[in-house]
């Protein structure tokens, strides 16, 4: 199961362009993903973004343009930052990713703990946030197209007429696309496409490092299960049956424990380890997205309040806004994973059958506990926790800023 713990993520990458192709491939399969990959970075990443942030000064003049396309903007230039960060840590990712699997199956299972049955729960629970967010950034753009294409399709234009109507998104056309309708119909799906691949972009990387996040906490789980059940194990592995009221386990069993233990200190020390670097790699990155969703989710409720209820604009600012709260939400919902799981370990310590143990095993029980007492926290660029309480806090940040900005005077 841990094989595949991240297929669902990856495939994401492969369909955004962004994915690097194995280096057993044929030579075929590498000059078509190449050919596929420099299709779309080359039309997202390279065009459709820059003109996008170009066409920032044609929208001064209009609050509710300017909001906008401020929006889209700023969320396509931070994908852009992704997609850089991810060439460059590309390796050292997919060695956490690695190392990860090569710890997925380290012990035996005993009762309900059960190495497969915890990594199949995170794997499902990983995958049906990592498709929701997928969705909704998808419907994010087909929606905002499809109402366009369809206003224009009933628009009656007369001849010699030229097209009034906004596309859905604020970049550079590089034809006059007012002149007709099917130029006008052109520009929108030029626009489409770009825009839908960032769906990928974005939900790909964010969804990969939450899927990282996700795995971390089953095998924090997996390691409570580990301590909890310790002697049990030892003793079936030993072939050994020994009274309840015993006071002292025999030698051969006590070394089996405290191979056991540092077996498990090993696997809890790694995991550590990788937190640290997932830290270093992604803490700075996050803060720019939380800074960024804080004012598009503040000012998608004030373009939604601009808005006749029930109208198709009004869903299509809905969703978009249901699909920044979502790509929020999933960073705080991991990290918060983590975090439970990591606090956890104490109590899964102290439950295990350790009465009988000798004085090298309570030692290494007493550190192993004292160091776990301080919970594994990820953090949005060092400042605050990645939590869900965090994420509440943010959310109502979000709508103070679109109350001061309703309330002024632009």
């Amino acid at each position: 199961m841990s094989d595949n713990f991240f297929n669902v993520n990856f495939t994401m990458l492969k369909m955004s362009g962004i994915w690097i192709p194995d280096p057993k491939s044929s030579l075929i399969v590498k000059i078509l993903y190449w050919a596929y990959n420099f299709w779309w970075i080359g039309y997202s990443c390279l065009f459709f973004c820059p003109s996008e942030l170009v066409y920032f000064a044609t929208t001064l003049s209009n609050l509710e343009d300017l909001v906008k396309n401020v929006n889209m903007g700023m969320t396509h230039f931070l994908a852009n930052i992704k997609v850089c960060l991810w060439f460059y840590y590309r390796k050292e990712i997919m060695g956490i990713i690695e190392t990860l699997g090569a710890y997925g199956r380290r012990y035996e299972s005993y009762g309900d703990f059960d190495n497969e049955k915890i990594l199949r729960k995170a794997k499902k629970f990983k995958d049906i946030f990592s498709v929701l967010f997928l969705n909704f950034a998808m419907f994010t753009s087909i929606s905002s197209c499809l109402i366009c294409f369809y206003s224009t399709v009933k628009l009656d234009v007369p001849k010699g007429g030229r097209i009034e109507l906004k596309l859905p998104y604020f970049s550079y056309i590089p034809w006059d696309y007012r002149s007709s309708k099917i130029l006008f119909s052109i520009a929108i799906w030029y626009q489409f496409f770009p825009v839908f691949n960032y769906a990928y972009i974005i939900v790909g990387f964010d969804t990969l490092y939450t899927a990282i996040l996700g795995y971390v906490s089953a095998q924090l789980d997996i390691i409570q299960g580990a301590f909890s059940t310790i002697r049990p194990r030892c003793m079936v592995r030993l072939g050994l049956e020994l009274p309840e009221s015993i006071l002292t386990d025999p030698p051969e069993l006590m070394n089996e424990m405290n191979k056991e233990m540092n077996k498990i200190v090993d696997h809890l020390q790694v995991l550590l380890d990788i937190c640290i670097r997932l830290e270093e790699i992604y803490s700075y990155v996050i803060l720019a997205q939380v800074m960024i969703s804080l004012i598009v989710f503040c000012t998608c409720i004030f373009l939604v309040s601009l808005l006749p209820m029930f109208s198709l604009n009004f869903a299509a600012e809905m969703i978009y806004m249901i699909a920044i709260e979502c790509q929020l939400l999933i960073y705080c919902v991991f990290g918060n994973k983590v975090t439970l799981s990591s606090s956890n370990i104490p109590n899964s310590i102290y439950n295990g059958d350790w009465y009988s143990s000798n004085i090298s095993f309570k030692r290494s029980m007493l550190i192993t506990m004292s160091r776990m007492q301080r919970p594994i926290y990820f953090t949005i660029g060092k400042f605050t926790p990645l939590t869900l309480s965090t994420f509440v806090t943010i959310s109502r940040a979000s709508y103070s800023f679109f109350a001061v900005l309703k309330n002024s005077d632009l």
